[in-house]
């Protein structure tokens, strides 16, 4: 058998349809390594079909031949040994049995995203105003729908404001540890052993997810757990990968005898209980062909013996064991191979201030975008510059969204300088004095008065626009207002040399509940409609929160909708892909999007009013007019713009029409959006702080 895999060829003519595909292979050496098998099409570089597995392949599945075909070539890797295919069949598939499994896929696929009735209401409008090929259709896109599904439910609890917000790869970095990975052709098995805290579930789990990350693929895992009694939570997580062992036993030392002898691998690598691998980690240890990378790696014997000499009644000495057997990441800085979770070994970050007295940050940090973005940067920047913070105890901060070394430490505060970053509803419950400053916003004219009453008991008032500061002093605040805009990060977002090429791309975002009472984002769907009935060369893409609920958009194949929380180099990339941005919001407290979408070189099409006044004018897009109308909702009061539904239509085709003006607007939008980056931001705040008396040296 050659070292890199087999191919096997049939020369079968198909034609195009449906086709029942029918796939069992065996092999009996190395379970740890993930081997390979892609079916391919005549000469095809792309393979209809890819299986990954460890020990036996059995899918029985139904596969669309898009074109005819004269031969089927089925490629397996990483083999490097016997196997046996016991089945490989392609039969053409019933149009009854076709669809009787599209039904039952689709059903899953339903159930999956919880959104069961309202697609079956849709879908029974469609049978009833007799649309029968569209129905036909949707039923028919859950069959390989659902085998995308068997991969990312596996891996959604993986995709987490933890990960993204600390070290989110971009996706080149991925395709190139990928790549890597896959050029090893006699690859070698690594084992992972997890000593397991048993009163952090969370970080046993978070563990095991760094391990299904891994761009090498040849892995198996095994969490010693020091009691029998295995939590539930634990058991499903296991159940994504037969890779994962959990081995319980009585006591840390007989788990992890129990465990390491369950290897396959005869190097292991110990990962202590509150640390999680990087991505590429596993990749830099492997051992190829005649190599093995660094002291790492522990042979199996050496690891029993430490093991049966570990004496530990606590996690803390597990912790203090394991550390000591997994390599420095200081090693190599640029490329890390662990990070601690909550605790560990913090990163020194050179300090420039010499503050005498802590400043207390009053702000959340519990998810990856809005106020708890804004919150993140203000934290960043404070501490790069050398000011000493201090947690407030009624915040709510996530330490794992936070790198450790930006962690502040809790305080219950006294007469201590505070900076709250919050919205005005939410700025009273940190105790609003004379020793705070708040940075806040709000989307219309008027704060509520009894925002207003809290927000003039402090220092200073810091608002992001001069729009915003107009705002709030006419709705009544007297305290002191300084205007610090906020920003973004030039180096993930910015544009691209290429030029656009195919559809014409619109993009509009933001949430459907809360905030979507003025993000309006149904009405840049329904608008781009009027203004394309059915041209074929535009496109409009839609990027709403994964709690969103169901979105309706008629099976417009021009229009797509991504439900997600992107990592940011992602949603750069979704920026660039853009050659406008349409924004039907009523009103923006600052529109930080809006910012990010221009520095992309993305022209934007929108109203003049509100906080985006303070970096968006007709330089840098199309202007839309607008009518100044009343607030009437739960949320909001006051005023806001409400934008002309022709003006915007026309705005749309004009940017179809003229490819080039479009391109000249984002190249201006790029250069106005560089006035506004967070180093910016950071200077400006600094400087109000100081002028307020909230930052002093020694």
């Amino acid at each position: 058998m050659p070292a890199d895999g087999v191919e096997l060829r049939k020369e079968s003519r198909l034609r195009v349809g449906w086709y029942r595909l029918r796939i069992a292979l065996a092999t009996a050496d190395r379970p740890a390594i993930r081997k390979r098998a892609e079916l391919f099409l005549d000469d095809d570089e792309t393979p209809l079909e890819s299986f990954e597995w460890n020990v036996a392949l059995n899918e029985d599945l139904l596969v669309r031949i898009p074109r005819p075909v004269e031969s089927l070539a089925l490629r397996c890797s990483h083999l490097a040994g016997p196997f046996e295919l016991e089945r490989f069949e392609l039969r053409p598939a019933s149009r009854v049995r076709t669809m009787a499994r599209a039904i039952r896929l689709k059903l899953q696929l339903l159930q999956s995203y919880r959104c069961f009735w309202p697609v079956v209401s849709r879908g029974g409008k469609l049978l009833l105003r007799g649309r029968f090929r569209e129905f036909g259709r949707k039923l028919l896109r859950g069959i390989p729908d659902s085998r995308t599904m068997r991969v990312e439910v596996k891996r959604a609890a993986e995709v987490s404001a933890m990960w993204w917000r600390r070290r989110a790869p971009t996706a080149a970095e991925t395709a190139a540890w990928k790549a890597e990975a896959n050029a090893i052709t006699d690859p070698r098995p690594v084992a992972v052993l997890i000593p397991a805290d048993p009163t952090r579930v969370d970080h046993a789990r978070q563990a095991i997810l760094s391990v299904l990350r891994q761009a090498y693929p040849h892995w198996e895992l095994a969490l010693a757990w020091p009691t029998r009694a295995v939590p539930a939570l634990l058991q499903d997580t296991a159940r994504w990968d037969n890779r994962i062992r959990i081995v319980p036993g009585d006591g840390w030392a007989d788990a992890m005898t129990r465990a390491i002898g369950s290897f396959e691998s005869d190097r292991v690598l110990v990962l202590p209980p509150d640390w999680e691998l990087a991505e590429p980690a596993l990749l830099r240890l492997a051992p190829t062909a005649g190599e093995t990378r660094g002291p790492a790696l522990l042979r199996r014997d050496r690891l029993v013996a430490a093991a049966h000499r570990l004496d530990a009644h606590s996690a803390v000495g597990v912790v203090r064991w394991a550390e000591a057997l997994v390599p420095d990441t200081a090693a190599k800085p640029t490329e890390p191979l662990a990070f601690p979770l909550d605790g560990g070994r913090a990163l020194e970050v050179p300090r420039r201030v010499n503050q005498v007295h802590p400043l207390v940050l009053a702000a959340d940090v519990r998810g990856i975008g809005g106020w708890d973005h804004v919150a993140f940067e203000v934290l960043t920047g404070l501490h790069s510059a050398g000011v000493p913070l201090r947690q407030h105890s009624v915040a709510k901060i996530f330490p794992d969204l936070l790198p450790p070394h930006l962690r502040p430490e809790p305080l219950a505060r006294r007469n201590e300088p505070q900076l709250v970053v919050a919205p005005p509803f939410l700025v009273k419950r940190f105790g609003i004095d004379a020793n705070t400053a708040v940075y806040t916003m709000w989307e219309t004219d008027r704060i509520d008065p009894a925002h207003v009453a809290t927000l003039n008991r402090a220092r200073v008032v810091i608002v992001p626009s001069r729009w915003g500061a107009e705002c709030f002093r006419d709705s009544g605040v007297t305290a002191p207002i300084e205007v610090v805009p906020l920003g973004y990060d030039p180096l993930v977002f910015h544009p691209t040399r290429e030029p656009k090429v195919g559809p014409v791309v619109f993009g509009t975002a933001g949430a459907l509940s809360a905030g979507g009472l003025r993000k309006n984002v149904r009405r840049v769907v329904e608008l781009f409609r009027r203004a394309f009935p059915t041209e074929p060369d535009v496109r409009l893409r839609v990027k709403i929160t994964p709690n969103c609920p169901p979105f309706e958009i008629d099976a417009d194949p021009r229009i797509e909708v991504l439900r997600a929380n992107l990592p940011y180099a992602d949603l750069a990339a979704w920026n660039r892909s853009l050659d406008a941005y349409v924004n039907a919001s009523f009103a923006e407290g600052f529109g930080l999007h809006l910012l990010e979408a221009m520095a992309c070189g993305v022209p934007i099409v929108s109203t003049h009013f509100s906080g985006l006044t303070e970096f968006f004018d007709e330089t840098a897009g199309l202007v839309v007019p607008h009518t100044l109308i009343e607030t009437r909702n739960e949320y909001y009061h006051g005023h806001w713009a409400d934008p002309d539904d022709e003006a915007m239509i026309a705005a749309m085709r004009r940017v179809r029409a003229n490819r080039n003006e479009a391109a000249v607007f984002g190249e201006a939008a790029a250069a106005r959006a560089r006035r506004f980056t967070w180093r910016d931001t950071g200077r400006q705040l600094l400087a109000a702080l100081h002028r307020h008396g909230f930052l002093g040296s020694s």
